[in-house]
Parts: C-alpha cells; structure tokens; sequence
C-alpha cells in the first residue's frame, strides 16, 4: 500500500477529491482546505494498494497536479485494522505485486535499479 500527500491548488482540489472519491484502490482520504504552506494551497492525502496507483498517479498528472502542486507518495510498512477489507480476504500479511510506475521510475532517476 502507498500513502500519498498532495498539496493542491485551490482551483484544483474539488476535481482531485472527485476523481479520488471514485477510483478503485483509494481508501482513507483526509482533505484539508487551505491547510498547505510552501506552496500554499489545500492539503490532499490517501491510501492507495499498489494495483490501482498506476491509473491514479497518471490522472494526478492530467490534472497538473506535478505541476501546479506537489505529489508526494510513501510505502506503508503496515497496516492495523480491526477487520480485513472484503478484497484482501482473511489471513495473513499480501505482498503488492504489480509494480507501480511512478516509483521505478522515480528510483532509477536517483540511479537505484528495479528488482
């Protein structure tokens, strides 16, 4: 699972939030209007299971966001919750196994390579 932080520009965020609110995969959003600083603007964050970023981030970018705001995505080591959500199923700990783009990409520029 990816947590990702936007900070987005005013004009911007009820498209986000919209998009967000319908597509598969994100759980967990907070929006907090005005919230950001440096740069200013409305502060965005969500839950993402790595089979779904790959759409998600390619829609962030259609909308500007990696240009008018900033898109910031960490890997959650864990997650506790008192219930397995209906996809996961029951049992253990589920590796994400569909890679997400955005990160391999990020990582070979710092020169790190995909394994």
């Amino acid at each position: 699972m990816l947590h990702v932080r936007v900070v987005s520009p005013v004009a911007l965020t009820e498209q986000l939030t919209s998009l967000l609110a319908t597509a598969p995969g994100v759980q967990n959003m907070v929006t907090r209007a005005g919230a950001a600083r440096r740069p200013t603007g409305d502060a965005v964050e969500f839950d993402i299971r790595d089979g779904a970023a790959n759409p998600v981030f390619a829609s962030l970018r259609e909308l500007g966001l990696d240009q008018a705001g900033v898109i910031c995505v960490e890997r959650v080591d864990a997650e506790l919750t008192r219930a397995p959500r209906p996809e996961e199923g029951h049992g253990a700990l589920r590796p994400e196994i569909a890679p997400v783009w955005e990160m391999v990409e990020a990582g070979i520029r710092r020169g790190e390579t995909y394994r």
